[in-house]
């Protein structure tokens, strides 16, 4: 078989093969590449097969939390993520290719996923390592990203807290998934003494003695309101 131009050379044996060995051109564009066969001799035949090598599509996806992270007095990038914890994984930007597939695998053994723009919650603590491979050219290419590990954590709420201005513990701070929840504390006997509709773990118990309060937090990513007690210790 020989092949013109940039391509080159002639192979060897002189017998097409299903899958040649050539090396393909090293930028994208179309190539003509010409078989022949028995050349040199009266029964010397020949076709052309013209090849089209797709530019690799640019993949650059992207992680968006769709609740607030736990802690808003931190940046949302500095804050812990809290199950369940929702997130929205998206590849910017039009379609990529007309036959392009883009699967979104999130790392935790759950179904992937389909679609420039995917919503998944992780419902569980742990490390999980997101991918997205976009197969295109009939699913013959593929490319393949990893995103940034994704770092889940239980949610917790403490029952005791230390308001003495050593800057350790001096906040009842909760550590729950979604916005700023509610927060209503009453006493013993069941006066309410602070209330906060978007408590951002900032009470600090100022003007309440030590002792026990009783607790209702109230989240706003859909799971059950939260009731306990705390201890203020002073």
């Amino acid at each position: 078989a020989t092949v013109p131009g940039a391509l080159g050379g002639v192979k060897s044996p002189l017998v097409v093969t299903p899958v040649p060995l050539q090396t393909p051109p090293s930028a994208p564009g179309t190539v003509a590449m010409l078989y022949t066969m028995g050349g040199g001799t009266p029964c010397a035949t020949s076709a052309t097969r013209r090849i089209t090598l797709l530019a690799e599509p640019p993949l650059a996806p992207a992680e968006q939390p769709l609740v607030c992270r736990a802690d808003s007095s931190r940046a949302a990038s500095a804050a812990p993520a809290v199950a369940p914890y929702v997130v929205r994984f998206s590849q910017p930007g039009a379609a990529l290719l007309a036959d392009a597939v883009l699967t979104w695998d999130f790392g935790d053994g759950s179904a992937t996923a389909t679609g420039l723009s995917v919503t998944h919650t992780y419902t569980a603590a742990g490390s999980f390592q997101p991918t997205a491979t976009l197969r295109y050219s009939g699913s013959r290419c593929a490319v393949q990203v990893s995103l940034a590990p994704v770092q889940v954590q239980e949610p917790l709420v403490p029952n005791v807290f230390t308001p003495n201005g050593d800057n350790q513990n001096d906040f009842f701070a909760p550590r729950l998934g979604g916005c700023q929840p509610r927060l209503q504390v009453f006493t013993r006997w069941g006066q309410k003494v602070y209330e906060n509709p978007a408590y951002a773990n900032n009470w600090n118990g100022q003007g309440q003695a030590a002792g026990l309060y009783y607790f209702l937090l109230t989240p706003t990513n859909g799971t059950a309101p939260i009731k306990g007690w705390v201890e203020l210790i002073r």
